[in-house]
C-alpha cells in the first residue's frame, strides 16, 4: 500500500491484518520491509495487526534514481515515522518493534505518544536524542529495563569489560 509521510512524500508500507493490537516495525538501515515477513506473519497467527514499510530512499519507497536525493535518518524518524504511526490509528494498542536504527529514531516522531510498548532490539548506544525525547512517553518496564542494560553494556564496552569478546574490541578500534 502507498501512504504520504508527513511532508508529503511517498511512502511503501505492508498491512497484515490481525487482532486489534498491532505492531509496527521500524526496520534496521537499509532494510526493506519484506524482511520481516516472517515476524509479521507469525504475529498475526497470534492474533496481531502488523504494519512494515520502507523508509523514504529504501525498497519500494526509493525514487527511480537516487542522484540527487537527499535522506536522513532524522528524516525517517522525523516525517516518515508518523505517518507509519498513523496507519494505526484504529488499533487498541500500537507496540514498536525496533531493529537497530529503528530503535533510535522513534523519539523523533511528533505522535510518539501513540506508541504504548516500545521494544528495541540489536540497536547501539546512540541514542540521545531519542532517549530525550523518550521522556514525553509512556514506556513499559520492559523498555526502561532494556534502555538501562543497553547503557550498562555501553558503559562496560567503553571501560574494555563488555560481557560480549566482541565487545571488548569496540574500545580499541579506531
Amino acid at each position: 500500500m502507498q501512504f504520504a509521510a508527513t511532508d508529503g512524500f511517498t511512502l511503501h508500507g505492508t498491512l497484515y491484518e490481525g487482532g486489534a493490537d498491532a505492531i509496527l516495525i521500524a526496520s534496521a538501515l537499509g532494510v526493506k520491509r519484506r524482511y520481516y515477513d516472517a515476524f509479521a506473519h507469525a504475529a498475526v497467527a497470534r492474533g496481531f495487526t502488523v504494519f512494515t514499510f520502507d523508509y523514504r530512499g529504501i525498497g519500494e519507497s526509493r525514487p527511480s534514481s537516487l542522484r540527487g536525493f537527499n535522506a536522513s535518518m532524522h528524516d525517517w524518524g522525523a516525517l516518515d515515522l508518523p505517518a507509519a504511526i498513523d496507519q494505526l490509528k484504529g488499533a487498541r494498542s500500537i507496540t514498536l518493534v525496533g531493529h537497530s536504527a529503528g530503535g533510535q529514531i522513534p523519539g523523533l516522531a511528533s505522535n510518539v505518544n501513540a506508541i504504548d510498548r516500545l521494544v528495541r532490539t540489536a540497536q547501539g548506544a546512540g541514542d540521545m536524542v531519542t532517549t530525550r525525547s523518550y521522556a514525553r512517553a509512556p514506556l513499559t518496564p520492559a523498555s526502561r529495563t532494556l534502555s538501562r542494560r543497553e547503557r550498562d553494556n555501553a558503559s562496560r564496552a567503553a571501560r574494555g569489560s563488555s560481557p560480549s569478546p566482541r565487545g571488548r574490541r569496540w574500545p580499541k578500534a579506531g
